[in-house]
């Protein structure tokens, strides 16, 4: 009965956290696509909407907590996991993360660093700005920034169908969501598509700003823009998160990866109960699982 009871409550706690998480990158997107007007207009929305909403003690708890919590009960589930036949939108929905969270540690953490340890400030004109100041890794960062913005779309874009369709099966109120389905579908594709093309369209609109100052003899303006958000005092504490992230992600999904195993080997070898039908067949399953599921 407890062990029921805990797993409502996970299972309710990763369902709250995931619709808090997906707002908050419905938001996040919609505001990187204002980039295809201009960085000033992403930037006044960013700053006259999206803080009000996300920057206030309750949005910053609401959403640092579902992350936390979100990404905890994720990889927990994939741990305790007993077998890995799995459909191929669930592979997809475990693997995008896991792949994004290589970008999206490093930019929680530096904007973190930068606006919360730091009286600084975090806007498009300084991630721009940043992107073109390191000109060795322009496309790397570029593609690592624009493939973490798909992977982290649509594993929430899998996660909410899959509930509102779940929903719908229960719930008349929810058939409205099978009724207009292919326009949400045509939603799931536009917004990461505009995200993206505002995020180069962006960029290109620095690079052009960058070159016209260069011409009137401005030197250094990409790191004027770095100091105008960021405070001296912060710049070695964000040097060294993209460091700690790639020599240290590696060994977490290494750890990850052990425990999946060990968990699938004590299931096969400790975890496995026989059932015998009428017909004296024989059947090996995990504990836990139903005969529907055997």
């Amino acid at each position: 009965m407890i062990k029921e009871d805990l797993s409502s409550l996970t299972t309710r706690l990763r369902i709250v956290t995931g619709l808090i998480l997906f707002v908050y990158v419905f938001m996040h997107l919609l505001n990187h696509s204002f980039n295809l007007i201009s960085i000033q207009s992403a930037d006044f929305v960013r700053k006259e909407y999206f803080s009000i909403i996300w920057q206030n003690p309750i949005g910053i708890f609401a959403l640092y907590f579902s992350l936390i919590v979100h990404m905890f009960l994720g990889f927990y589930a994939i741990i305790i996991k007993k077998s890995f036949k799995l459909k191929k939108k669930d592979w997809v929905q475990i693997i995008f993360p896991v792949l994004a969270l290589i970008m999206l540690l490093q930019h929680v953490a530096v904007s973190f660093i930068i606006t919360k340890v730091f009286p600084g400030e975090e806007t498009y004109e300084l991630i721009f700005a940043a992107i073109h100041a390191a000109p060795d890794e322009y496309v790397s960062n570029t593609l690592l920034f624009s493939f973490m913005t798909i992977f982290i779309w649509f594993h929430g874009v899998i996660g909410i169908d899959s509930y509102f369709k779940h929903k719908a099966s229960q719930n008349k109120k929810f058939s409205i969501y099978l009724r207009f389905l292919p326009i949400f579908v045509i939603f799931y594709w536009i917004l990461p598509t505009s995200s993206v093309l505002g995020f180069l369209v962006g960029l290109k609109e620095m690079d052009f700003i960058a070159q016209i100052k260069a011409l009137e003899n401005i030197d250094k303006f990409l790191f004027s823009v770095l100091n105008k958000y960021i405070p001296s005092d912060a710049f070695p504490f964000v040097f060294q998160v993209k460091p700690l992230v790639m020599n240290y992600y590696p060994i977490f999904i290494l750890s990850i990866i052990i425990l999946i195993s060990w968990s699938i080997l004590k299931t096969k070898f400790y975890g496995t109960i026989e059932v015998k039908d009428p017909g004296n067949k024989s059947v090996f399953i995990t504990k836990g699982t139903s005969i529907l599921e055997a």
